[in-house]
């Protein structure tokens, strides 16, 4: 992502933020990215250290940000040997786009360069201790570290572009967005493609075997004109000539037989393939047009709904499209893991999640909602994270109400004749460190107060039962 060149520029810019700066949180947004907020007299500076693939950069981010809930073994090592401690030194290698922060109790590498992006903490002694990556060749844990090898001659860097700390933070997010949309756009078009063949195939193995149905009566005649000379016919004849007494006029016509059979067994063999293809006739029909229905609904779907996972959820919940399965040990197949949350629609079919408490609420909130969604929460309460997907479109006010009266209805104030919930872009929102998984503190929100919140609970589970209903399913609002 940067060039030798821009990330001089950028480790100069923030020398003087950082040297003699004391550390006082250590973040891990992912676990190839550490944010380390620096504090110097009247200043706090958030670097940003990524090996991220897509991203790999070191950059200056306006907060923290959120925190894995669970450490990495870099984090805890960091935290252990550096929170707290004053940066003595910060350096990019003169050859390779490797930088160095230095404290007292050891050092923290930072290779964005070559192949393998990589976050390493050593010891005073140059000891590798904790990697965010697997190791790239030549390191081992609790042995000394050393360099890559030097990175071949390549053609001359371009002019520096991003030479501003906080630009290239904004830079890298909007290139991992860009990658996640490439991603989900892969995701969709794989979805369309495996159900339109699958379906395509199956609508043409049910046409032949409809069309085959549809040739029994003819099996049933001929093994009924075949019936009085079976007995005559000897193993080693391909046709029969026989009188059509069923035919105008009698003519005489041929049938065709199986050499290698008798007269009485061909005759069998009609009368078996005759009662095979009546026996499932009425089924085969009615899958076909069932076939050819949900062929032409993934079409439709396929252009009213642009937010792929409602697309999957509409095609799983209509059988349309077959669910994704993943292997266990022993050969064994096992659903994929359930979503945290519940799925519903606003009036325009926008979707609304419903986190199902507790862990699953911070898995919606901060794993799978994108910073520009809509986050809502009951005012003083417990309940359920409320999430609406925005894509970065505005929310209308009904489908706003609709989500406000999910999060009354999934909380402790269900029943509650008026409600206050409170919405705010999901970037707002923080984990509480230490605190139960899915308390949050807020740094900005609104408030709506939502009614007449059953009768916009049934509309929406109506809604809900005419979008996807799956079998078995118990859809009604308790």
């Amino acid at each position: 992502m940067l060039t030798h060149p821009e990330l001089q520029h950028v480790v100069e810019a923030l020398r003087p933020k950082l040297l003699g700066a004391q550390v006082q949180k250590i973040r891990q947004p992912d676990p190839l990215t550490l944010i380390l907020r620096a504090r110097r007299p009247g200043q706090s500076t958030h670097v940003v250290l990524s090996a991220t693939p897509k991203a790999p950069r070191v950059a200056e981010a306006e907060a923290g940000g959120e925190t894995l809930l669970t450490p990495t073994a870099i984090n805890t090592w960091l935290r252990a040997t550096l929170s707290g401690r004053r940066v003595e030194g910060w350096a990019l290698d003169p050859q390779d786009r490797i930088v160095t922060l230095t404290f007292e109790a050891g050092r923290l590498v930072c290779e964005i360069g070559g192949r393998s992006p990589n976050l390493y903490g050593l010891d005073p002694r140059g000891i590798l201790r904790a990697s965010a990556a697997p190791l790239r060749a030549g390191l081992s844990l609790g042995a000394p570290y050393t360099p890559p090898p030097p990175m071949p001659p390549g053609p001359p860097p371009r002019p520096p572009q991003l030479v501003d700390p906080l630009e290239v933070e904004r830079a890298a997010h909007r290139l991992l967005d860009e990658a996640a949309t490439t991603t989900a756009a892969a995701v969709r078009a794989r979805l369309l493609r495996q159900t339109r063949q699958r379906l395509e195939r199956l609508i043409d193995k049910l046409s032949r075997e409809v069309e085959h149905s549809a040739r029994a009566a003819q099996d049933l005649r001929w093994g009924e004109l075949l019936k009085g000379q079976a007995h005559q016919i000897r193993r080693g004849a391909s046709v029969a000539r026989v009188q059509d007494w069923y035919a105008p006029g009698a003519p005489f016509i041929e049938i065709p037989l199986d050499p290698k059979l008798s007269g009485p067994e061909n005759l069998d063999k009609l009368f078996a393939r005759y009662k095979k293809a009546k026996a499932g006739e009425v089924q085969r029909k009615a899958r076909l047009e069932a076939a050819e229905e949900a062929l032409l609904k993934l079409e439709i779907y396929a252009e009213e709904i642009a937010d792929t996972p409602t697309l999957a959820a509409r095609l799983y919940a209509e059988g349309i499209a077959s669910k994704p399965r993943s292997n266990s040990g022993g050969g064994r197949h096992t659903e994929a893991p359930r979503l945290p949350y519940q799925l519903f629609y606003g009036p325009s079919l926008t979707p609304i999640w419903v986190g199902r408490g507790g862990q699953d609420n911070h898995t919606l909130t901060f794993q799978l909602a994108r910073g520009h969604d809509l986050w809502l929460h009951v005012r003083d309460a417990a309940g359920s994270h409320v999430i609406i997907p925005t894509g970065r479109a505005e929310v209308d006010r009904e489908t706003l109400l609709d989500a406000a009266a999910l999060a009354a209805h999934h909380s402790k104030l269900k029943g509650e004749p008026l409600v206050e919930v409170s919405y705010t872009q999901r970037k707002h929102v923080r984990a509480i460190k230490g605190a139960a998984p899915g308390r949050v503190s807020l740094a900005a929100a609104s408030t709506v107060l939502v009614g007449d919140i059953p009768a916009r609970i049934a509309l929406i589970y109506q809604r809900r039962r005419e979008a996807e209903v799956p079998s078995g399913a118990n859809l009604s609002p308790t």
